[in-house]
């Protein structure tokens, strides 16, 4: 008895000493000299589900009176901390699940269709964005999209992405490889600007802007918004280049390009052009088969109505002369 208190008030410091265990050594005690006493309370289980024996109970106890005050408090504080991340992640997950739930857009589905690639990624894209997951958690909803051929690449392929960046780089190298994606870029460069087809500057400005970027090309941000001004009339790149190069930014070329609408006030400063002056000239003269086509047709003059009783009757007497033919 004497023992028991002894290694009572030595544990008293210990935050994982209970004084259950005291009293399930006693009863342990008394049990094996006979007494008819059960112990109060279950033996405890391990990790694994098993229970401990008595041996290991002692051992478990003998550790928890030899572990020092700082190792005391480090394992207070490592089991506080793992409490409250499981339960942060329980509730990350179930906000998760809500909002997937009440999100809109269905999820989009890809089966190795190289012709979808890029309108697949935006899809996902703008799913990410109504249900707001997060960027860690992309990687997977992304995996849970693909079908096919493309699920099964991307189970061989998965231990070699740690981020959706690095999923999205390998899934664009595969299904829209960079010969096919270059030649898009140079269609762009390439093209003109058409008030009459495009519309507002600044609309096509920031849709080409975003094909060139989505093509994932190893091309610098200037370079980016050098090729799309390109395309505009020369007085617009003229303007622009005049701007430092520092100084040119996305936003800077919407700004720039607000002011300029759909590029009208470049197609009337040409009308004084000797292009334009044969552009207004006057319409062709009609030919005269026209002009006749058109012209009044004279009235008829009004003739007496036909009266059936002016022609004289037939001759019926037998002295007529008969016709021979």
């Amino acid at each position: 008895m004497a023992e028991r208190r002894e290694r009572s008030s030595d544990n008293r410091d210990d935050p994982d000493f209970r004084i259950t265990d005291v009293w399930t050594d006693h009863t342990q005690a008394t049990t094996s000299k006979g007494s008819r006493r059960s112990p109060s309370r279950e033996p405890e289980r391990s990790s694994e589900g098993r229970s401990r024996s008595p041996s290991q109970e002692r051992g478990r106890r003998r550790e928890r009176r030899e572990r020092t005050p700082e190792e005391r408090r480090h394992r207070s504080y490592e089991r506080s901390r793992s409490r409250s991340h499981d339960r942060g992640w329980r509730r990350y997950a179930l906000d998760l699940e809500r909002r997937l739930a009440t999100t809109s857009l269905p999820r989009p589905s890809f089966s190795g269709t190289r012709k979808k690639t890029l309108e697949f990624l935006r899809e996902f894209e703008d799913y990410c964005a109504e249900a707001h997951t997060p960027s860690s958690s992309k990687l997977g909803e992304v995996l849970k999209c693909l079908k096919g051929d493309a699920r099964t690449w991307a189970t061989a392929s998965q231990d070699s992405w740690s981020t959706y960046e690095d999923f999205r780089h390998d899934f664009v190298e595969l299904y829209w490889p960079a010969h096919q994606r270059r030649a898009v870029a140079e269609e762009v460069r390439r093209g003109r600007f058409d008030p009459r087809r495009d519309g507002l500057m600044v609309d096509y400005f920031i849709n080409k802007y975003g094909l060139l970027k989505s093509l994932m090309l190893p091309d610098s941000e200037l370079d980016t918004i050098d090729s799309v001004m390109r395309v505009f009339p020369d007085d617009v790149w003229s303007a622009w280049s005049t701007i430092p190069s520092r100084e040119r930014s996305f936003a800077r070329a919407q700004g720039f390009l607000l002011g300029r609408g759909s590029g009208r006030e470049h197609r009337d400063s040409d009308r004084g052009s000797p292009h334009r002056r044969r552009e207004r000239r006057s319409p062709p003269r009609r030919r005269r088969e026209d002009s006749r086509s058109h012209a009044p047709v004279p009235a008829l003059p009004a003739q007496a109505p036909f009266n059936p009783f002016s022609l004289p009757p037939p001759n019926t007497s037998g002295n007529a002369r008969r016709t021979r033919w």
